[in-house]
């Protein structure tokens, strides 16, 4: 045996033991995340073999890697001395063994298995989507005031392009989000869920950074869809919507804008026209064209720090930018946020037209997730209350056998994930626990009421500010409950109470009449009391009130972030602000 024969015998086994490694861990972490998931009993079991396929254990491969080395180090030490003349029917079986090891294309099979198998394996078992199943194109604007949208009635012409567009699909006019920041708003808009039950309720709080991201065991959109035939990929530029958060559960690709710069950094100038770019790029070269597509992308722009691109500088400005009056600044800080949203909005609407025309067959939702405040109750930014102009956000819905029109009742953003299953062919994925309800029905006229739209915030976030909310679209309940921060907290992140609430002891509760006061200034809650109970009371026999304690009984999930990502958090007022 000559030293070469010998040197690719090691090879070939060393390379088969890193793959059949890395193989089994394989195995064994897709075994762990179904158990995580539960896509068995959720009949997404096709899942297990597609994480298995597209998650391999490179580090479990080092250990058969060494396994495999010591296997070709026998197999030449044993054959180097050559065949012997004569064997005993005994050692037959064992020689015959050895000639196997003897053999590095045999090694080699079984490296082509365990890279190649389970991908093989995924594709031949992978489900067909029903026949006629339509494209979901799910694009939301972050920080998007309802009030700030031309076709909900905005003085500025913000939106003319989605305002053209908006007149072909149906526009809600009076749409609730259930959180009043990113990460639970988001989640509850893939899960059809309160944040309570999918457990993503937490901003970090470091050192260490914590925080309570989207629970496994719940069930997004993508789960469902990618387990059922479709195509999925998520595009996000938003820190708190990314895998390591858990929201890339069911993407069958997800593009991370904040640690990718090559794609684009964070938030600057022309994030939006350059991401649907991407996104323009996927659906005509990338995807897969024999499956229908599920697509979510995350416009980040109107997020502060607000910086529109150049060309849209300056176009509503109205006061001096250096300016020490208080309303003059925020003057300015409603312009250039109104200047965001005319970029996003020069971007997002020759995007959707030509999706809409290209691709006639796609349910496409366009929406946000909150609002924002400018000292409309004292405050800037968000995630610090529940008042309407975090709240109210815009939700327009496109699709191939939808006729547009305008639905005045009111209705939550939690009943979008339950509307998309029932367009989509998938109405008998909505499971019971499931605590939106879908659109169809309002859609269709057979439903003419408001329906009843809870909110919450808090758990162990900075500051640890409890809010609780609930309107029946004329009555709106809102509730400070009492702080309940995290054992860890310090003075300094238990969140000071506002000049409004006075000394009122805990909770402190507001009853706003919204047909009169759509701005919440004048309080019913003395007056109106028994108004108040009952709406509490409706919040409570639906489940949907969770006390203080049981949102900090979620587990939260300690990671250590960098120090880039801590700081983008920082710069966007989730670490260490008040708002």
């Amino acid at each position: 045996m000559s030293t070469a024969d010998r040197f690719v015998r090691v090879c070939a086994w060393s390379a088969s033991g890193c793959g059949l490694g890395a193989l089994g861990a394989g195995v064994v972490e897709a075994v762990r995340t179904e158990r995580l998931h539960g896509w068995i009993g959720e009949d997404a079991s096709w899942l297990v073999l597609d994480h298995l396929a597209r998650h391999p254990a490179p580090g479990a491969g080092v250990v058969g890697a060494l396994v495999g080395f010591v296997i070709g180090v026998v197999s030449v030490v044993v054959l180097a001395g050559g065949q012997p003349a004569a064997e005993s029917e005994a050692k037959a079986p064992a020689r015959r063994f050895t000639l196997g090891l003897d053999r590095p294309l045999v090694a080699l099979a079984l490296l082509a298995c365990a890279l190649l198998g389970p991908r093989l394996v995924a594709a031949a078992l992978r489900p067909d989507p029903p026949p006629g199943a339509p494209h979901v194109l799910f694009v939301l604007v972050d920080t998007w005031r309802a009030d700030h949208a031309g076709f909900l009635g905005y003085e500025r012409d913000v939106t003319p392009e989605l305002d053209r567009l908006a007149r072909s699909g149906i526009v809600f006019e009076r749409v609730e989000a259930q959180a009043g920041w990113t990460k639970p708003s988001v989640a509850t808009l893939l899960t059809g869920l309160m944040p309570s039950k999918h457990g993503a309720v937490s901003e970090p709080l470091p050192p260490p950074a914590r925080g309570t991201d989207l629970v496994p065991g719940v069930t997004t959109l993508f789960e469902v869809l990618r387990a059922r035939g479709w195509d999925t990929a998520m595009w996000s530029n938003n820190p708190h919507v990314l895998p390591s958060r858990g929201f890339g559960q069911g993407a069958g690709a997800f593009f991370d804008y904040i640690h990718h710069p090559d794609r684009t950094f964070q938030h600057d100038p022309g994030v939006a026209a350059r991401l649907l770019s991407d996104v323009t790029q996927w659906l005509a070269e990338e995807r897969d064209p024999s499956r229908p597509f599920c697509a979510y992308v995350h416009l980040f722009d109107p997020h502060a720090p607000y910086a529109a691109p150049p060309e849209f500088r300056g176009r509503f400005a109205r006061g001096a930018p250096d300016s020490t009056a208080t309303m003059q600044r925020v003057q300015r800080m409603i312009d250039a946020y109104d200047e965001e949203i005319l970029a996003v909005d020069h971007a997002l609407g020759p995007f959707l037209q030509s999706v809409l025309e290209e691709h006639p067959d796609t349910v496409v939702v366009l929406c946000s997730d909150h609002g924002e405040e400018f000292l409309d109750h004292g405050g800037y930014g968000h995630a610090h209350t529940l008042y309407e102009e975090l709240t109210r956000v815009p939700l327009v819905l496109w699709g191939p056998d939808l006729a547009g029109g305008r639905v005045a009742t009111q209705v939550r953003l939690m009943d979008v994930y339950p509307t998309l299953l029932e367009l989509s062919g998938n109405a008998d994925a909505i499971a019971p626990k499931v605590q939106g309800a879908s659109l169809l029905a309002v859609i269709r006229g057979d439903e003419t009421g408001h329906r009843l739209a809870p909110a919450e915030s808090g758990g162990d976030g900075a500051p640890a500010r409890q809010w609780r909310a609930i309107g029946d679209g004329r009555l709106k309940l809102v509730r400070r409950e009492a702080d309940r921060p995290p054992p860890t907290a310090t003075a300094s992140t238990e969140g000071a109470r506002g000049p409004e609430e006075g000394d009122e002891t805990p909770p402190w509760i507001r009853l706003f009449d919204l047909e009169h006061d759509p701005g919440e200034n004048h309080s019913l809650h003395l007056e109106r009391a028994s108004e108040a109970a009952l709406l509490f009371e409706r919040m409570r026999e639906r489940g949907w009130y969770v006390p203080p304690e049981r949102l900090l009984e979620l587990a939260p999930g300690t990671r250590t972030e960098s120090g880039r990502d801590l700081q983008l958090l920082r710069d966007l007022g989730y670490v260490g602000s008040d708002s």
